[in-house]
């Protein structure tokens, strides 16, 4: 649909007076960091109410996308489905009827991670096709550095922790979260391994 969405539960504490000015402080903080774009910014009341309209939107969507999301975001929201809805949480996360996320563990540096292969509907680790289609070697995979190399893109440095972010600044928190969006997709606008992967499957 080419927009961008961010779902968040704002922190228990959060004021009125915070409220009221979310909007415009998402804005302008935005504005000094020159995003390229603010998403709509969707507040729910709670961690079901997010999930359930994570899970509504990616409905017509055959391919899910992340950076270091296979060890990461995929098994963290599988994790937090199965909290939420029970056992058949993290069936949502794959085409209805198809089942459920396939566990499996993977090696990295000696230790034993678990990582999920999604039923019908496609993920593809963007750090791994990263990794995997460019031959030069980095000093470092992670999302800031590579940002910094290709795109000349910096990540949000607020200096503060993801709590107290998260808790005191929950705009900046917002708008940390939409940079990193906005890096990503600079990535496979410049790249297209996505569209890469897509050909080679076929």
């Amino acid at each position: 649909t080419n927009t961008f969405k961010c779902y968040a539960v704002p922190p228990q504490q959060w004021s009125e007076s915070e409220r009221e000015t979310f909007t415009f402080d998402v804005e302008q903080y935005a504005r000094e960091h020159s995003l390229a774009f603010i998403p709509d910014f969707v507040l729910c009341r709670n961690e079901e109410e997010l999930l359930s309209k994570f899970i509504n939107d990616i409905q017509d969507a055959d391919l899910l996308s992340g950076w270091n999301s296979e060890l990461f975001d995929i098994p963290y929201i599988v994790a937090r489905l199965k909290t939420v809805y029970g056992e058949r949480g993290p069936n949502k996360l794959c085409f209805a009827g198809a089942g459920a996320p396939r566990m499996r563990t993977v090696e990295v540096f000696g230790n034993e991670e678990i990582a999920y292969e999604l039923k019908g509907r496609s993920h593809v680790d963007y750090m791994d096709a990263f990794k995997k289609f460019t031959f030069e070697g980095r000093t470092s995979y992670s999302l800031a550095n590579i940002a910094a190399e290709e795109l000349d893109i910096d990540k949000i440095d607020t200096g503060l922790s993801f709590e107290e972010l998260y808790n005191k600044y929950f705009y900046k928190f917002c708008v940390y979260n939409a940079r990193d969006v906005e890096i990503l997709r600079d990535l496979d606008r410049k790249f297209r391994f996505i569209q890469l992967i897509n050909q080679m499957a076929h």
